[in-house]
């Protein structure tokens, strides 16, 4: 929680993995809503949360993560529409081309006031061989970013679902535009039905009930409406919408935190009075309490859509990262995907004296694909260049290419009750005798999806009790 300097490292120069282990978690959650009924909406949060932890190649197996949160959300949904211009108008003889925008602002104020922690898990870093044999640190070493002691908001996991102590004021908009037709649509009444009109032929019955509604004149409510049926005798047009589409999102957030303020001033003044602790290196090591802004855009058209995704980083006044993808109209149930990202990570170099970034791209290829009933196949083929040639130090060999394969396969049952997920994962910088393996048992019980990873159940029948994954 904080300086994380004088925490112990078990597993500095012993390599990288925490080995197998059991990761649970007892959260309960609770929302109140404050105010309804004007144009804001004001509600109250409030949960608590216990992560257990079992590891097998750290000294105490068990540790323990606890935490609890609270604060208050103010939104301010907006929502308008218009006509499209002449030019977008299409010759459709139904309604005409409008666009519709919706919109929230939120407002949060959060605050975790403490995260209590036993046992040795997140203690260590996260370390990977070097060319000189040697390890390079990456950082904590955990199962999930969000059980850092220190998060730095560098994956896709949510601020909130950290377990780091922070005060803090946020603020986050959503948008989406849609395109749909708006119209008049003529909705036929019910025919009334001449009496004794029953065995007549087509021809005849239809002379009849022509006849009978011509000398039946609508004289009151009851000649309009049936009140048995609940329909109309009478043609009605209304007022409907087809055809919408959604052709943009775009999503943003940015929150200050007040903790880390307070760090960040305590850490300059250790760097004044203690230089050889705590040698300067710039913004590298350095709190900082404004997070790094996120934003999403999607655009869709003919069955495609692309997405961008950036983070910029308003102390270092550069985009550290930015990823595109691109997704494919499907194809006979399959999906494909195709994304490009690059990164600018900052890293201090001691003998230059200054901020330098190794810059990270990575290109990758999904496919999903649900073409056998029941089943959802899926693979993810990534490949990454690193290129570490600025960081000028002798244990760097410039410009490392790694890949990553993530090969998966999903059965859900016909009623929808339970499935069976398979997953083989080899991340970059492991080899491939270091892929992982998920054998999961998803069950819905009360409305909730229930998961259990059933892998290590089965290796321990196969292998015995000291069967390893």
């Amino acid at each position: 929680q904080g300086d994380t300097s004088d925490r112990p490292e078990e597993l500095t120069g012993m390599g990288y993995t925490l080995g197998r282990g059991d990761w649970q978690q007892i959260k309960f959650d609770q929302t109140s809503p404050l105010y309804s009924t004007g144009i804001v909406k004001v509600d109250q949060f409030l949960d608590w949360e216990v992560r257990k932890i079992r590891h097998s190649k750290l000294s105490h197996p068990g540790s323990r993560i606890e935490s609890w949160r609270t604060g208050v959300t103010v939104n301010l949904p907006i929502d308008g529409d218009g006509e499209m211009p002449g030019i977008f108008q299409s010759s459709d003889s139904f309604g005409s081309n409008h666009l519709r925008h919706y919109m929230n602002w939120a407002l949060t104020f959060s605050v975790r006031p403490e995260v209590k922690r036993t046992g040795v898990y997140g203690r260590s870093r996260y370390q990977v061989e070097n060319s000189n044999g040697g390890f390079d640190d990456q950082g904590e070493l955990v199962y999930f970013a969000g059980d850092r002691f220190e998060y730095e908001g560098d994956s896709d996991v949510p601020d909130e679902d950290t377990m780091v102590q922070h005060k803090r004021i946020g603020l986050s908009t959503s948008h989406t535009w849609d395109l749909f037709k708006r119209g008049w649509e003529k909705v036929l009444g019910k025919k009334s039905t001449a009496p004794g009109t029953e065995g007549l032929s087509y021809r005849e019955r239809a002379r009849r009930e022509l006849i009978y509604s011509l000398d039946q004149p609508v004289l009151g409510f009851e000649k309009m409406f049936d009140e048995e049926d609940k329909e109309w005798y009478v043609n009605r047009y209304r007022l409907t919408e087809r055809d919408k589409s959604r052709i943009v999102t775009f999503d943003a957030d940015i929150n200050y935190d007040f903790d880390r303020a307070e760090r960040r001033e305590e850490t300059k003044k250790k760097r004044i009075s203690d230089p050889r602790n705590y040698p300067d290196t710039g913004e590298v090591g350095l709190p900082q309490p404004w997070s790094e802004p996120k934003s999403t855009t999607t655009i869709s058209a003919f069955n495609s859509s692309l997405t961008n995704k950036m983070r910029y980083n308003i102390y270092l006044q550069r985009v550290v990262e930015q990823e595109l993808t691109l997704g494919l109209p499907q194809v006979y149930e399959t999906k494909f995907d195709l994304g490009y990202k690059v990164g600018d990570d900052p890293k201090y170099v001691q003998n230059l004296r200054r901020v330098v970034f190794v810059r990270t791209q990575e290109q990758y290829v999904q496919i999903k694909s649900g073409i056998i009933p029941y089943f959802t196949l899926s693979a993810w083929l990534g490949r990454r260049i690193r290129d570490t040639s600025a960081l000028a130090e002798e244990n760097q060999v410039g410009v490392v290419s790694d890949y990553q394969t993530i090969l998966g396969a999903v059965y859900s049952s016909p009623s929808d009750c339970w499935a069976l997920a398979f997953q083989r994962q080899k991340k970059y910088d492991n080899r491939e005798d270091d892929a992982s393996y998920l054998l999961e048992l998803s069950v819905m019980f009360m409305g909730r999806d229930r998961k259990a990873n059933i892998g290590p159940s089965i290796i321990r029948e196969v292998r015995g009790n000291d069967g390893q994954s």
